[in-house]
């Protein structure tokens, strides 16, 4: 779903989860993800999330923003990393405790749809 949602509760991932957030899509910019909480295990700190975005066709010129907040509100979100690379990418963060993460799809030119994985 590209639409920001604030259903609640949102959708959860724990160590092991993967979900798509964009799926083959070609949402107008800047659309947002649907956001998806992050599940915490009792006694453990692994917070990293790996983040896959693809594109269908290489696009002119493309900013994808991977984004978290501590409040799901969609005016809480603030980005951490932001990928201009028009063949794709595939980067490690630690979301730092944060609960909640969408990308942000901010431009592009040209190019086929996009495809957006979380994992962790």
């Amino acid at each position: 779903m590209p639409n920001y949602s604030n259903a609640s509760p949102p959708f959860a991932i724990y160590p092991g989860d993967s979900v798509t957030l964009f799926n083959n899509e070609n949402p107008t910019p800047p659309q947002a993800s649907q956001q998806v909480a992050i599940g915490n295990v009792y006694g453990t700190d692994d917070v990293g999330v790996s983040v896959l975005i693809t594109y269908a066709s290489a696009p002119a010129s493309v900013q994808v923003d991977v984004q978290i907040a501590d409040t799901d509100a969609d005016l809480n979100y603030f980005s951490i990393f932001s990928s201009s690379n028009t063949a794709g990418e595939n980067v490690n963060l630690n979301v730092q405790r944060h609960k909640f993460l969408r990308v942000k799809k901010v431009s592009q030119s040209g190019g086929g749809a996009v495809t957006a994985v979380v994992s962790r």
